[in-house]
């Protein structure tokens, strides 16, 4: 039945003599005859074994439990994490309970990886991306949006950001909020807030098909966009202002000779409505 359980369990005196052994024995550095009767030292590195033997000392002097961790690198498997736990046996022997934390060890640091790279991409752009419960507060943040509060990221996440703006503004994007999380729908926005126009998009978040909970919010300054917009308008007026104005007549004409437009004065020179001349 111990062969069965994936820790490692090793009987160990107060010289660190490995007594005896039991479980998984894929687990193991060596094979139970090569290691039963030897000293930590003679079988495993000098750090791993110095440091069995002092938790040896601890474990039997201070009849406590003994938490430690190691590497080793094992023949056809590469660099293997562990995690001991080392009781008292009987008066002058321990139990240590080992257990092989590589996959955890390597699962962690690829959601940390994932992380850092989330991190560099939410960073390394000038618009706004925050990650929201479906009350407003802040889960997550890019150093954009806290700078826009004069905050740093580590103090604008908690907050909720709704109390972050005014109440007009505030109003409308709950209500976007809202309306993403009721129906499971991304909604597109543009407001005016501080003198920045914005384009704010809210994607609700969820996970196997659990009702909505969170919303990512991907917000876009879109000031200058705005003002090459009111420009190229105001120049559109002032063109058709002078162009119906002109007591020349004037059309224009598209590369296969088409008629696409023409002032009044055209019309009258001509003597045609505008549909007939276009």
């Amino acid at each position: 039945m111990l062969a069965l359980i994936p820790d490692l369990l090793f009987r160990m005196d107060q010289n660190a003599v490995f007594l005896d052994y039991a479980g998984a024995s894929s687990e193991l550095y060596y094979q139970r005859k090569d290691f039963i009767g030897k000293k930590a030292e003679e079988v495993l590195p000098n750090d791993i074994a110095v440091l069995i033997k002092e938790k040896i000392h601890l474990t039997l002097s201070e009849k406590t439990l003994q938490t430690f961790h190691y590497q080793l690198e094992v023949p056809g498997k590469g660099r293997q994490y562990y995690e001991a736990r080392m009781v008292v046996y009987d008066a002058n022997e321990v139990l240590a309970i080992v257990r092989n934390e590589t996959e955890h060890i390597k699962a962690q640091q690829t959601i940390l990886d994932n992380l850092a790279n989330l991190r560099g991409i939410m960073e390394a752009t000038d618009d706004v991306l925050l990650l929201l419960e479906a009350d407003g507060t802040i889960i997550e943040s890019n150093e954009e949006h806290a700078k826009r509060f004069n905050l740093s990221r580590d103090q604008i996440i908690g907050k909720n950001a709704f109390d972050l703006l005014d109440k007009d503004t505030a109003k409308s994007r709950r209500a976007l909020l809202n309306e993403a999380v009721t129906f499971g729908k991304s909604v597109i926005n543009e407001d005016f807030r501080a003198g920045i126009y914005n384009e704010t998009r809210i994607f609700p978040v969820s996970s196997g098909g659990a009702p909505v909970s969170r919303v990512a919010v991907f917000s876009r300054n879109i000031t200058e966009q705005k003002k090459l917009q009111e420009a190229l308008l105001a120049s559109e007026s002032r063109y058709r202002t002078l162009f119906e104005n002109l007591s020349q007549g004037v059309f224009f004409q598209s590369a296969d000779g088409k008629v696409i437009e023409a002032n009044e004065a055209a019309l009258y020179l001509f003597g045609l409505t505008r549909d007939q001349f276009l």
